[in-house]
């Protein structure tokens, strides 16, 4: 099961997410005022970083989404490829490792769906949608269903945006007998 965040959802739920954090980069305390995300080269997220402070702009980023029960983050953030020569040359002096440190911990991305009770209401949908027992013709059924809880398999970065891959597993048994 995907569950999905466009890019733009993405981006607000980041810039959400930084707007009480001051990163550190070497002695400079930044604030984080908007965040964007969008696909990065293959297997990765560019992130954009829009800073207020003495070294102020946008940086970018490009990092490895990690899927996990509470939401999406973000590990390995490296500046994006000319992202230092592009600030060398602009005359900024912002150390970007120490920033991208700084933010690697702090980038989360609430899920769409709370993962803890969601076999259970895959299960009670289930037995909504067919019924847990009746009658078909000249057979009758019941229905039986249980899901283990659900497993985070991965991520997957598409041009619409960035889910978080969900398994759930189980069984469903039903048995089917002659209508009297």
């Amino acid at each position: 099961i995907p569950l999905q965040v466009s890019w733009a959802e993405a981006g607000l739920a980041l810039t959400r997410t930084l707007a009480l954090v001051e990163p550190r980069a070497g002695d400079e305390v930044l604030h984080v005022t908007e965040a964007t995300a969008a696909p990065g080269p293959v297997g990765k997220v560019r992130l954009g970083f829009t800073l207020a402070g003495r070294s102020c702009g946008q940086v970018f980023y490009d990092t490895t989404p990690e899927a996990r029960p509470d939401g999406l983050f973000f590990v390995d953030l490296l500046p994006a490829p000319g992202e230092p020569e592009r600030l060398r040359t602009a005359g900024a002096r912002l150390d970007l490792a120490a920033l991208g440190s700084a933010l690697e911990n702090r980038l989360r991305i609430p899920l769409p769906a709370e993962l803890g009770g969601m076999h259970r209401r895959i299960e009670g949908l289930t037995t909504r949608l067919l019924g847990s027992e009746g009658d078909e013709g000249p057979l009758r059924y019941r229905l039986a269903v249980a899901l283990r809880p659900a497993r985070m398999e991965g991520t997957r970065i598409s041009r619409e945006g960035l889910a978080a891959v969900v398994t759930v597993a189980g069984e469903a048994v039903v048995e089917l007998t002659p209508a009297p």
